[in-house]
Protein backbone atom coordinates (compact mmCIF):
# COMPACT_ATOMS: atom_id res chain seq x y z
CA UNK A 1 0.00 0.00 0.00
CA UNK A 2 1.21 3.49 -0.77
CA UNK A 3 2.51 5.58 2.11
CA UNK A 4 0.53 8.45 3.59
CA UNK A 5 1.61 11.77 2.15
CA UNK A 6 3.42 14.40 4.23
CA UNK A 7 0.22 16.11 5.35
CA UNK A 8 -1.29 12.89 6.68
CA UNK A 9 1.97 12.01 8.46
CA UNK A 10 1.95 15.40 10.15
CA UNK A 11 -1.65 15.00 11.28
CA UNK A 12 -0.98 11.55 12.71
CA UNK A 13 2.17 12.72 14.52
CA UNK A 14 0.29 15.69 15.98
CA UNK A 15 -2.49 13.45 17.25
CA UNK A 16 -0.06 11.05 18.90
CA UNK A 17 1.81 13.87 20.63
CA UNK A 18 -1.47 15.47 21.75
CA UNK A 19 -2.63 12.17 23.23
CA UNK A 20 0.54 11.99 25.35
CA UNK A 21 0.41 15.51 26.77
CA UNK A 22 -3.29 16.37 26.77
CA UNK A 23 -4.87 17.51 30.00
CA UNK A 24 -8.24 16.35 31.18
CA UNK A 25 -10.08 14.58 28.40
CA UNK A 26 -10.42 11.33 26.54
CA UNK A 27 -8.54 10.16 23.44
CA UNK A 28 -9.23 7.14 21.24
CA UNK A 29 -7.26 5.86 18.27
CA UNK A 30 -8.83 3.14 16.11
CA UNK A 31 -8.61 1.81 12.58
CA UNK A 32 -10.44 -0.14 9.90
CA UNK A 33 -9.19 -2.47 7.19
CA UNK A 34 -12.00 -3.52 4.81
CA UNK A 35 -11.13 -5.39 1.60
CA UNK A 36 -14.07 -6.49 -0.58
CA UNK A 37 -13.86 -8.92 -3.46
CA UNK A 38 -16.56 -8.59 -6.13
CA UNK A 39 -17.69 -10.61 -9.13
CA UNK A 40 -19.91 -8.48 -11.39
CA UNK A 41 -21.95 -9.71 -14.32
CA UNK A 42 -25.00 -7.52 -14.52
CA UNK A 43 -24.42 -5.19 -11.56
CA UNK A 44 -26.27 -1.84 -12.00
CA UNK A 45 -27.20 -2.71 -15.61
CA UNK A 46 -27.99 -5.76 -17.70
CA UNK A 47 -25.08 -7.34 -19.57
CA UNK A 48 -25.00 -8.47 -23.16
CA UNK A 49 -24.85 -12.15 -24.05
CA UNK A 50 -21.26 -13.44 -23.95
CA UNK A 51 -20.05 -10.30 -22.14
CA UNK A 52 -17.13 -11.05 -19.84
CA UNK A 53 -17.65 -10.57 -16.08
CA UNK A 54 -15.62 -8.18 -13.92
CA UNK A 55 -13.60 -9.35 -10.91
CA UNK A 56 -11.63 -7.09 -8.55
CA UNK A 57 -10.68 -6.41 -4.94
CA UNK A 58 -11.28 -2.95 -3.50
CA UNK A 59 -10.04 -1.95 -0.05
CA UNK A 60 -10.88 0.78 2.41
CA UNK A 61 -8.34 1.70 5.07
CA UNK A 62 -9.18 4.15 7.84
CA UNK A 63 -7.40 5.68 10.80
CA UNK A 64 -9.78 7.29 13.31
CA UNK A 65 -8.71 9.72 16.03
CA UNK A 66 -11.20 11.13 18.56
CA UNK A 67 -10.66 13.50 21.45
CA UNK A 68 -13.34 14.85 23.73
CA UNK A 69 -13.76 16.67 27.03
CA UNK A 70 -16.52 18.61 28.75
CA UNK A 71 -16.47 21.68 26.50
CA UNK A 72 -15.64 20.27 23.06
CA UNK A 73 -14.77 17.24 20.92
CA UNK A 74 -12.91 16.63 17.67
CA UNK A 75 -12.72 13.72 15.26
CA UNK A 76 -10.40 13.10 12.31
CA UNK A 77 -10.78 10.15 9.95
CA UNK A 78 -8.04 9.51 7.38
CA UNK A 79 -9.22 7.27 4.56
CA UNK A 80 -7.52 5.46 1.70
CA UNK A 81 -9.61 3.69 -0.96
CA UNK A 82 -7.92 1.71 -3.72
CA UNK A 83 -8.35 -1.26 -6.01
CA UNK A 84 -5.68 -3.88 -5.55
CA UNK A 85 -3.10 -3.43 -8.30
CA UNK A 86 -4.26 0.02 -9.40
CA UNK A 87 -0.82 1.41 -8.61
CA UNK A 88 2.66 0.18 -9.38
CA UNK A 89 4.52 -1.62 -6.59
CA UNK A 90 7.15 1.13 -6.76
CA UNK A 91 4.73 4.07 -6.63
CA UNK A 92 6.20 7.04 -4.76
CA UNK A 93 3.03 8.82 -3.67
CA UNK A 94 -0.63 8.09 -2.98
CA UNK A 95 -2.13 10.56 -5.43
CA UNK A 96 -5.75 11.29 -4.60
CA UNK A 97 -6.45 7.90 -3.06
CA UNK A 98 -5.80 9.07 0.49
CA UNK A 99 -8.18 11.71 1.79
CA UNK A 100 -9.82 13.12 4.91
CA UNK A 101 -13.25 11.56 5.31
CA UNK A 102 -14.12 13.37 8.53
CA UNK A 103 -12.55 16.35 10.28
CA UNK A 104 -14.89 18.15 12.63
CA UNK A 105 -15.00 19.96 15.93
CA UNK A 106 -18.02 19.98 18.24
CA UNK A 107 -18.59 22.75 20.79
CA UNK A 108 -20.86 22.26 23.76
CA UNK A 109 -23.18 25.27 23.94
CA UNK A 110 -25.31 24.17 26.88
CA UNK A 111 -26.27 21.03 28.75
CA UNK A 112 -28.43 19.87 25.84
CA UNK A 113 -27.05 21.74 22.80
CA UNK A 114 -23.97 21.51 20.61
CA UNK A 115 -22.51 22.91 17.39
CA UNK A 116 -20.53 20.66 15.03
CA UNK A 117 -18.40 22.33 12.35
CA UNK A 118 -16.36 20.70 9.58
CA UNK A 119 -16.33 17.61 7.40
CA UNK A 120 -18.84 15.16 8.84
CA UNK A 121 -21.25 12.34 8.10
CA UNK A 122 -24.94 13.23 8.25
CA UNK A 123 -27.36 10.37 8.94
CA UNK A 124 -31.09 10.99 9.40
CA UNK A 125 -33.81 8.42 10.10
CA UNK A 126 -33.56 5.40 7.78
CA UNK A 127 -30.96 7.19 5.57
CA UNK A 128 -33.42 7.71 2.70
CA UNK A 129 -32.51 11.39 2.21
CA UNK A 130 -29.31 11.70 4.28
CA UNK A 131 -26.97 8.76 4.91
CA UNK A 132 -23.27 8.01 5.12
CA UNK A 133 -23.40 5.39 2.31
CA UNK A 134 -21.25 3.07 4.42
CA UNK A 135 -21.44 0.29 1.81
CA UNK A 136 -19.45 2.38 -0.67
CA UNK A 137 -15.80 2.18 0.24
CA UNK A 138 -15.39 5.96 -0.05
CA UNK A 139 -18.64 6.66 1.86
CA UNK A 140 -20.22 10.14 2.02
CA UNK A 141 -19.46 13.18 4.14
CA UNK A 142 -20.41 16.86 4.05
CA UNK A 143 -18.57 20.11 4.78
CA UNK A 144 -21.22 21.61 6.99
CA UNK A 145 -22.29 23.32 10.18
CA UNK A 146 -24.77 21.37 12.33
CA UNK A 147 -26.56 22.60 15.44
CA UNK A 148 -28.22 19.98 17.62
CA UNK A 149 -30.38 20.24 20.71
CA UNK A 150 -32.66 17.85 22.50
CA UNK A 151 -34.31 16.81 25.72
CA UNK A 152 -36.84 14.23 26.91
CA UNK A 153 -36.65 12.04 23.78
CA UNK A 154 -36.88 15.05 21.46
CA UNK A 155 -34.07 15.95 19.04
CA UNK A 156 -33.74 18.94 16.73
CA UNK A 157 -31.01 19.55 14.16
CA UNK A 158 -30.33 22.63 12.05
CA UNK A 159 -27.67 22.35 9.35
CA UNK A 160 -26.18 24.58 6.67
CA UNK A 161 -23.51 24.16 4.00
CA UNK A 162 -21.99 26.39 1.31
CA UNK A 163 -19.60 24.84 -1.20
CA UNK A 164 -16.95 26.39 -3.42
CA UNK A 165 -14.29 25.01 -5.82
CA UNK A 166 -11.55 26.69 -3.79
CA UNK A 167 -10.32 30.07 -2.67
CA UNK A 168 -11.56 32.57 -5.28
CA UNK A 169 -11.38 36.31 -5.86
CA UNK A 170 -13.83 37.09 -8.65
CA UNK A 171 -16.59 34.49 -8.77
CA UNK A 172 -18.83 32.25 -6.67
CA UNK A 173 -19.46 29.75 -9.44
CA UNK A 174 -19.30 26.13 -8.24
CA UNK A 175 -18.28 23.45 -10.74
CA UNK A 176 -17.61 20.32 -8.67
CA UNK A 177 -19.74 17.52 -10.20
CA UNK A 178 -22.30 15.48 -8.24
CA UNK A 179 -22.43 17.99 -5.41
CA UNK A 180 -24.58 20.88 -4.25
CA UNK A 181 -23.83 24.56 -4.04
CA UNK A 182 -25.65 25.11 -0.76
CA UNK A 183 -28.19 23.46 1.50
CA UNK A 184 -30.04 24.03 4.75
CA UNK A 185 -32.25 21.64 6.67
CA UNK A 186 -34.35 21.39 9.80
CA UNK A 187 -34.89 17.91 11.22
CA UNK A 188 -36.94 16.99 14.28
CA UNK A 189 -37.50 13.63 15.92
CA UNK A 190 -39.66 12.63 18.86
CA UNK A 191 -39.86 9.30 20.67
CA UNK A 192 -42.87 8.25 22.69
CA UNK A 193 -43.38 4.93 24.46
CA UNK A 194 -44.07 2.94 21.31
CA UNK A 195 -44.02 5.50 18.47
CA UNK A 196 -41.18 7.42 16.86
CA UNK A 197 -41.93 10.25 14.43
CA UNK A 198 -39.67 12.63 12.53
CA UNK A 199 -39.93 15.53 10.10
CA UNK A 200 -37.39 16.93 7.61
CA UNK A 201 -37.45 20.26 5.77
CA UNK A 202 -34.61 20.51 3.24
CA UNK A 203 -33.73 23.47 1.04
CA UNK A 204 -31.26 22.25 -1.60
CA UNK A 205 -29.39 24.50 -4.03
CA UNK A 206 -27.87 23.14 -7.25
CA UNK A 207 -25.85 25.36 -9.56
CA UNK A 208 -25.64 25.22 -13.34
CA UNK A 209 -24.43 27.43 -16.16
CA UNK A 210 -20.99 29.01 -16.54
CA UNK A 211 -18.78 31.18 -14.31
CA UNK A 212 -20.13 34.28 -16.05
CA UNK A 213 -23.74 33.10 -16.32
CA UNK A 214 -24.29 30.68 -13.46
CA UNK A 215 -27.48 30.34 -11.46
CA UNK A 216 -28.44 28.42 -8.33
CA UNK A 217 -31.80 26.62 -8.44
CA UNK A 218 -33.48 25.67 -5.17
CA UNK A 219 -35.76 22.76 -4.38
CA UNK A 220 -37.60 22.03 -1.16
CA UNK A 221 -38.12 18.54 0.28
CA UNK A 222 -40.63 18.02 3.09
CA UNK A 223 -41.58 14.79 4.80
CA UNK A 224 -40.70 12.33 7.49
CA UNK A 225 -40.98 8.91 9.07
CA UNK A 226 -43.27 7.28 11.61
CA UNK A 227 -42.57 3.93 13.25
CA UNK A 228 -44.43 1.77 15.76
CA UNK A 229 -41.78 -0.09 17.76
CA UNK A 230 -43.63 -2.24 20.26
CA UNK A 231 -44.71 -5.87 20.10
CA UNK A 232 -44.20 -8.43 17.35
CA UNK A 233 -45.99 -6.48 14.61
CA UNK A 234 -44.21 -3.20 13.83
CA UNK A 235 -45.62 -0.99 11.03
CA UNK A 236 -43.69 1.94 9.57
CA UNK A 237 -44.28 4.60 6.95
CA UNK A 238 -42.25 7.25 5.11
CA UNK A 239 -43.48 10.11 2.92
CA UNK A 240 -41.70 12.99 1.15
CA UNK A 241 -42.66 15.46 -1.53
CA UNK A 242 -40.47 17.90 -3.46
CA UNK A 243 -41.18 21.25 -5.05
CA UNK A 244 -39.26 24.24 -6.39
CA UNK A 245 -36.73 23.89 -9.26
CA UNK A 246 -34.47 21.07 -10.35
CA UNK A 247 -30.78 21.53 -11.16
CA UNK A 248 -31.43 23.04 -14.60
CA UNK A 249 -34.36 25.26 -13.68
CA UNK A 250 -37.37 23.08 -14.53
CA UNK A 251 -40.37 23.11 -12.19
CA UNK A 252 -40.22 20.24 -9.73
CA UNK A 253 -43.19 18.26 -8.39
CA UNK A 254 -42.36 14.81 -7.01
CA UNK A 255 -43.15 12.45 -4.17
CA UNK A 256 -42.03 9.27 -2.45
CA UNK A 257 -43.73 7.02 0.05
CA UNK A 258 -43.05 3.66 1.63
CA UNK A 259 -45.15 1.50 3.93
CA UNK A 260 -43.91 -1.69 5.51
CA UNK A 261 -44.85 -4.17 8.22
CA UNK A 262 -42.32 -6.19 10.20
CA UNK A 263 -43.14 -9.31 12.20
CA UNK A 264 -40.51 -10.12 14.83
CA UNK A 265 -40.22 -13.40 16.68
CA UNK A 266 -37.15 -14.34 18.66
CA UNK A 267 -34.06 -13.45 16.66
CA UNK A 268 -35.89 -13.59 13.33
CA UNK A 269 -37.97 -11.03 11.47
CA UNK A 270 -40.10 -10.92 8.33
CA UNK A 271 -40.84 -7.61 6.59
CA UNK A 272 -43.11 -6.90 3.65
CA UNK A 273 -43.23 -3.43 2.12
CA UNK A 274 -44.08 -1.27 -0.85
CA UNK A 275 -42.26 1.86 -2.02
CA UNK A 276 -43.19 4.35 -4.75
CA UNK A 277 -40.86 7.00 -6.15
CA UNK A 278 -42.54 9.23 -8.72
CA UNK A 279 -41.06 9.52 -12.21
CA UNK A 280 -41.30 11.33 -15.54
CA UNK A 281 -43.78 10.18 -18.18
CA UNK A 282 -41.76 9.66 -21.36
CA UNK A 283 -44.92 9.95 -23.48
CA UNK A 284 -45.66 13.41 -22.11
CA UNK A 285 -44.31 16.69 -23.51
CA UNK A 286 -44.34 18.56 -20.19
CA UNK A 287 -41.11 20.13 -18.97
CA UNK A 288 -42.10 19.72 -15.32
CA UNK A 289 -39.80 17.30 -13.53
CA UNK A 290 -41.81 14.63 -11.70
CA UNK A 291 -38.86 12.36 -10.88
CA UNK A 292 -38.18 12.07 -7.14
CA UNK A 293 -34.56 12.56 -6.07
CA UNK A 294 -33.41 10.90 -2.80
CA UNK A 295 -30.41 13.27 -2.86
CA UNK A 296 -27.83 12.24 -0.26
CA UNK A 297 -29.30 9.00 1.03
CA UNK A 298 -27.79 5.55 1.37
CA UNK A 299 -29.51 4.31 -1.76
CA UNK A 300 -27.74 0.94 -1.76
CA UNK A 301 -29.93 0.12 1.25
CA UNK A 302 -33.11 0.40 -0.85
CA UNK A 303 -34.56 -1.12 -4.05
CA UNK A 304 -32.27 -4.13 -4.30
CA UNK A 305 -28.58 -4.57 -3.60
CA UNK A 306 -27.60 -4.71 -7.29
CA UNK A 307 -28.00 -0.90 -7.43
CA UNK A 308 -30.10 -0.61 -10.57
CA UNK A 309 -31.94 2.39 -9.12
CA UNK A 310 -30.79 5.70 -7.57
CA UNK A 311 -27.18 4.70 -6.84
CA UNK A 312 -25.60 7.25 -9.15
CA UNK A 313 -28.30 6.48 -11.72
CA UNK A 314 -32.04 6.58 -12.52
CA UNK A 315 -32.54 10.17 -11.30
CA UNK A 316 -34.72 12.06 -13.78
CA UNK A 317 -36.11 8.78 -15.10
CA UNK A 318 -39.50 7.02 -14.98
CA UNK A 319 -39.48 6.43 -11.23
CA UNK A 320 -40.07 3.14 -9.48
CA UNK A 321 -42.59 0.92 -7.71
CA UNK A 322 -40.91 -1.67 -5.50
CA UNK A 323 -42.82 -4.48 -3.77
CA UNK A 324 -40.43 -6.33 -1.47
CA UNK A 325 -40.15 -9.04 1.15
CA UNK A 326 -37.19 -9.42 3.52
CA UNK A 327 -36.50 -12.27 5.94
CA UNK A 328 -33.73 -12.16 8.55
CA UNK A 329 -32.81 -15.16 10.67
CA UNK A 330 -29.75 -16.74 12.31
CA UNK A 331 -28.49 -19.98 10.79
CA UNK A 332 -25.92 -21.75 12.96
CA UNK A 333 -23.40 -19.00 13.74
CA UNK A 334 -24.33 -16.89 10.71
CA UNK A 335 -26.85 -14.07 10.47
CA UNK A 336 -28.65 -14.38 7.14
CA UNK A 337 -30.89 -12.05 5.15
CA UNK A 338 -32.83 -12.93 2.02
CA UNK A 339 -34.83 -10.30 0.14
CA UNK A 340 -37.00 -10.37 -2.97
CA UNK A 341 -38.02 -7.32 -5.04
CA UNK A 342 -40.66 -6.93 -7.74
CA UNK A 343 -39.95 -3.79 -9.79
CA UNK A 344 -42.27 -1.69 -11.95
CA UNK A 345 -41.79 1.77 -13.42
CA UNK A 346 -43.96 4.44 -11.87
CA UNK A 347 -44.54 6.49 -15.03
CA UNK A 348 -44.88 5.36 -18.65
CA UNK A 349 -41.70 4.44 -20.49
CA UNK A 350 -41.49 4.85 -24.26
CA UNK A 351 -41.22 1.63 -26.25
CA UNK A 352 -39.05 2.61 -29.24
CA UNK A 353 -40.43 -0.26 -31.35
CA UNK A 354 -44.15 0.45 -30.94
CA UNK A 355 -43.94 4.17 -30.18
CA UNK A 356 -46.34 3.58 -27.27
CA UNK A 357 -45.90 2.77 -23.61
CA UNK A 358 -43.72 -0.18 -22.63
CA UNK A 359 -44.84 -2.75 -20.08
CA UNK A 360 -44.26 -1.27 -16.64
CA UNK A 361 -42.80 -4.51 -15.24
CA UNK A 362 -39.02 -4.06 -15.09
CA UNK A 363 -37.87 -7.23 -13.38
CA UNK A 364 -37.34 -9.07 -10.12
CA UNK A 365 -34.30 -9.41 -7.90
CA UNK A 366 -33.21 -11.87 -5.19
CA UNK A 367 -30.55 -10.85 -2.66
CA UNK A 368 -28.84 -13.13 -0.13
CA UNK A 369 -26.43 -11.82 2.52
CA UNK A 370 -24.83 -13.76 5.38
CA UNK A 371 -22.48 -12.43 8.04
CA UNK A 372 -20.58 -13.72 11.02
CA UNK A 373 -18.37 -12.39 13.78
CA UNK A 374 -15.11 -14.32 13.53
CA UNK A 375 -13.28 -12.72 16.49
CA UNK A 376 -13.50 -9.52 18.47
CA UNK A 377 -13.32 -6.63 15.99
CA UNK A 378 -13.43 -9.01 12.98
CA UNK A 379 -16.50 -9.59 10.77
CA UNK A 380 -17.01 -11.40 7.50
CA UNK A 381 -19.91 -10.86 5.07
CA UNK A 382 -20.72 -12.46 1.77
CA UNK A 383 -23.58 -12.03 -0.62
CA UNK A 384 -25.13 -13.17 -3.88
CA UNK A 385 -27.75 -11.39 -6.00
CA UNK A 386 -29.62 -12.36 -9.16
CA UNK A 387 -31.57 -10.03 -11.46
CA UNK A 388 -34.38 -11.36 -13.64
CA UNK A 389 -34.89 -8.46 -16.02
CA UNK A 390 -37.64 -7.86 -18.54
CA UNK A 391 -37.78 -6.33 -22.01
CA UNK A 392 -38.70 -3.04 -20.33
CA UNK A 393 -35.53 -3.24 -18.26
CA UNK A 394 -33.61 -3.65 -21.53
CA UNK A 395 -35.15 -0.40 -22.77
CA UNK A 396 -34.30 1.34 -19.51
CA UNK A 397 -30.81 -0.04 -18.92
CA UNK A 398 -29.68 -1.67 -22.15
CA UNK A 399 -28.18 -5.15 -22.19
CA UNK A 400 -29.91 -8.51 -22.49
CA UNK A 401 -32.48 -9.70 -19.97
CA UNK A 402 -31.85 -13.27 -21.15
CA UNK A 403 -28.22 -13.18 -19.99
CA UNK A 404 -27.23 -14.44 -16.57
CA UNK A 405 -27.26 -11.15 -14.64
CA UNK A 406 -25.76 -11.76 -11.23
CA UNK A 407 -23.35 -10.40 -8.63
CA UNK A 408 -21.35 -11.99 -5.79
CA UNK A 409 -19.07 -10.54 -3.16
CA UNK A 410 -17.21 -11.29 0.07
CA UNK A 411 -16.00 -8.63 2.53
CA UNK A 412 -13.72 -8.83 5.55
CA UNK A 413 -13.85 -6.03 8.14
CA UNK A 414 -11.21 -5.59 10.83
CA UNK A 415 -11.85 -2.67 13.22
CA UNK A 416 -9.39 -2.60 16.12
CA UNK A 417 -9.10 0.02 18.83
CA UNK A 418 -5.39 0.64 19.38
CA UNK A 419 -5.76 2.48 22.65
CA UNK A 420 -7.98 4.74 24.72
CA UNK A 421 -6.81 7.32 27.22
CA UNK A 422 -9.24 8.63 29.82
CA UNK A 423 -8.03 11.62 31.82
CA UNK A 424 -11.46 13.02 32.54
CA UNK A 425 -11.22 12.37 36.27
Amino acid sequence: MAKFDAMNKSILLTLLIASSFAGKGQFKLSAEIRPRTEYRHGFQALVEQDQDPAFFIEQRTRLNAEYWKDQYAIKIVLQDVRTWGSQSQLVNNGGNLTAIHEAWGKLKLSENSSLKVGRQEIILDDSRIFGNVAWAQQARSHDALLFETGKDNFTLQLAAAYNQDGVQSTTNFYSVPKSYKTLQFLWMKKKWTSITASMLILNNGLQSGTPTAGETYFSQTLGGNIDYIKGKLQPAATFYFQTGKDGVGNDLSTYQFQVDLTYKTGKSSLMIGYEVLSGNDELSSTTENNSFNPFYGTNHKFNGLMDYFYVGNHNGSVGLRDLFVEWKTPIAKWQSTIAMHYFNSHADQLDPDSGGAADKYLGSEIDLVVSRKLYDDVLIHWGYSQMFGSSSMEILKGGDAGANNNWAWVMLTIKPTFFEIDRSE
